[in-house]
């Protein structure tokens, strides 16, 4: 009997060894620390994204801490939990910040056995404010309208009814001033790089004069007289980080090509550029800007209907929606292409729109012009405005 149970159990305790070992092989849990939004002197949303198989999730958020460098559930009292049902997405709208204190920051989730941390990056809240202006949406015509010249580029054709709703946009276009305390909020390195919406680190700016990374401040600082100029050499991804950063995002294509045409204040018949027929009257460009100094102060050419400046000249700007061919029909607050369609499409570039002071003619200029850009690729003639939906 003996021999006969001995012979029995071994198997067994094997068996059983083997099944624990595969259920083991089979949890997997990846948690990364995403952007911070909505940022305000005393709150931010906190994002996170998890990866999961083989076990539940119980708890999800952020933990951060103004003095543990790699803060944890049981070395800091901040903790904020996130709602589970957005999962394998989480945010968690923190309260309670102490303006201008640093902060390190990890996304974490829990499971009944383990704690998970995703990467740890730095913050600061800040006040912060964008003077916007509310458009009233409405219908129009987007792209080579009858006002535009006869030979306009075969990418703004065809015309096409397009009707978009209600937002606002950003009087000016954003300024070294503003894109500085971004990056100072978000912890910028001195290669221009912070955490984007995936929880991956990107290029947000590449250095140029105006706006330098100080090592001896571990500061990202403004030259002198470059404060109020618009900022340049920003990559798409950086647009978009400083939009949601300040709880706003980048205008649609749509809601751009509508606001530069003056919205629902549009002059009849359409302008050829945003607010006007004369380029000189509304717009900084190579053949009235000179090359010393290539962008100009915003706010000094005339504004358009809607008290927008700049939407024609000085800098180009960057708008969500990925470069695509027009479609043949009518449109509502049209998103374009999402990142997948686009990698599938083989579609690489992101639209820019209004022209810019390096532009030798008033071509690009017009309100229905087009070019397009890599996003990863900073331009020394290439910035943003930002975008809000109403509330």
């Amino acid at each position: 009997m003996r021999l006969f149970t001995k012979k029995i159990l071994l198997p067994a305790v094997a068996l059983l060894s083997l099944t624990l070992s595969s259920c083991q092989e089979d949890v997997s849990v990846t948690v990364k620390t995403n952007n911070v939004t909505n940022v305000g002197s005393t709150h931010g949303t906190f994002h996170g994204t998890v990866t999961y198989t083989g076990v539940d999730i119980l708890e999800a958020g952020v933990v951060y801490s103004s003095t543990v460098v790699y803060p944890k559930l049981n070395n800091s009292r901040f903790t904020f939990s996130a709602d589970l049902s957005t999962l394998p997405k989480f945010k968690s709208e923190v309260i309670g910040l102490n303006a201008d204190s640093a902060y390190r920051y990890r996304a974490y989730v829990r499971t009944a056995d383990s704690t998970y941390y995703g990467s740890t990056y730095s913050f600061k809240p800040v006040a912060f404010t964008i003077e916007m202006v509310s458009v009233t949406g409405g219908t129009f015509s987007m792209g080579a309208t009858g006002e535009q010249p006869t030979d306009a580029l075969s990418n703004e054709k065809p015309v096409h009814q397009v009707q978009v709703g209600n937002f606002q946009i950003g009087k000016y276009e954003v300024t070294n001033a503003q894109f500085a305390i971004f990056l100072n909020s978000r912890g910028a390195s001195a290669g221009g790089y912070c955490t984007t919406e995936d929880g991956s680190q990107n290029v947000v700016k590449a250095y140029e004069r105006g706006l330098k990374y100080n090592a001896d401040s571990v500061k990202w600082m403004v030259a002198k007289e470059f404060e109020n100029l618009p900022v340049v050499n920003v990559t798409w991804f950086g647009a978009r980080e400083f939009c949601k950063w300040a709880g706003g995002r980048l205008p649609t294509e749509a809601e751009w090509e509508y606001a530069a045409r003056g919205g629902s204040m549009s002059a009849q018949p359409n302008y050829i550029y945003s607010g006007s027929n004369d380029p000189a009257a509304v717009a900084w460009f190579k053949l009235y800007g000179g090359e010393s100094s290539p962008v100009k102060l915003g706010g000094t050419k005339d504004p358009n209907e809607l008290g927008l400046f700049d939407m024609s000249g000085n800098v180009s700007e960057w708008v969500s929606d990925w470069y695509d061919a027009y479609l043949p029909k009518a449109l509502l607050n049209p998103k374009g292409m999402t990142d997948d369609e686009a990698e599938n499409a083989g579609i690489t570039k992101k639209v820019m729109r209004g022209g810019g002071w390096a532009d030798p003619t008033a071509r690009m200029l017009r309100v229905s012009a087009r070019s397009a850009s890599a996003p990863e690729l900073p331009s020394g003639s290439g910035g943003f405005r930002v975008a809000m939906d109403n509330e």
